[in-house]
């Protein structure tokens, strides 16, 4: 099960490189020409985030190390904030992505689909049962909220549009307060259930109680001395 938990990393890993490649490669119109602009995206944001994560759960596996408590956090995070980001995806911006050339469908099922669902689903299963405090609540859902109030400044201001509903040129600040609040509603309770739900977790993280390979010291002989 621990290499199988740790092929899924990497094969996930992978997913992501090719999903970033794809994206800065498209010609389909759809990619804006500015990376900052692409990097301004919150599903590009997370995905990059989770792929670090996995990659360094992966390095402490192969080491057999245990990874820092930051890690645990970081997983936290990625997993509520992809799981928003799928909702949020098929509820409001779908088909958008999708009209664009195979080449981007294959971007959004990677970004929408299989990251959210695969490490939902890990989160849920894989690691330490010690569930992390409700107070630290803002590591894993503060970001969205500063994230949410910089786009809609840009977005007021005439830069780019990253998402059509937080866009105050198409819908009132009442209706984009409306709908950013039932978007921290889910991830408020996602937040909760990632910090505190562990009965689900089954599967030790893979890293945990190993040891790192070391060369076999020789034998001592042991004489005694007469």
């Amino acid at each position: 099960m621990t290499r199988f938990v740790v092929g899924m990393r990497m094969l996930m890993i992978a997913l992501i490189a090719i999903a970033l490649v794809a994206t800065l490669t498209d010609t389909s119109g759809l990619v804006p020409d500015s990376f900052f602009d692409i990097a301004s995206f919150y599903t590009f944001q997370t995905n990059i985030i989770l792929a670090i994560v996995l990659v360094v759960l992966t390095w402490h596996s192969l080491r057999g190390s245990t990874p820092g408590r930051w890690v645990e956090y970081g997983r936290a995070f990625s997993a509520v904030n992809l799981v928003v980001v799928g909702i949020l995806y098929w509820s409001m911006i779908f088909p958008r992505g999708t009209e664009d050339g195979a080449q981007m469908v294959w971007v959004m099922i990677i970004s929408h689909i299989a990251t959210p669902v695969y490490f939902a689903v890990e989160y849920m299963v894989v690691g330490s049962r010690e569930a992390l405090p409700l107070r630290h609540w803002w590591i894993i859902a503060g970001y969205a909220g500063v994230w949410t109030v910089a786009t809609v400044a840009r977005t007021a201001q005439g830069d780019y549009i990253a998402y059509d509903h937080l866009d105050p040129a198409q819908h009132s600040y009442l209706t984009i307060a409306t709908t950013v609040s039932w978007h921290s509603v889910i991830l408020l309770a996602a937040t909760v259930v990632a910090l505190r739900v562990r009965r689900f977790r089954a599967i030790d993280e893979p890293a945990q109680g190993t040891e790192p390979v070391r060369a076999r010291q020789p034998a001592r002989v042991l004489t005694r001395v007469r």
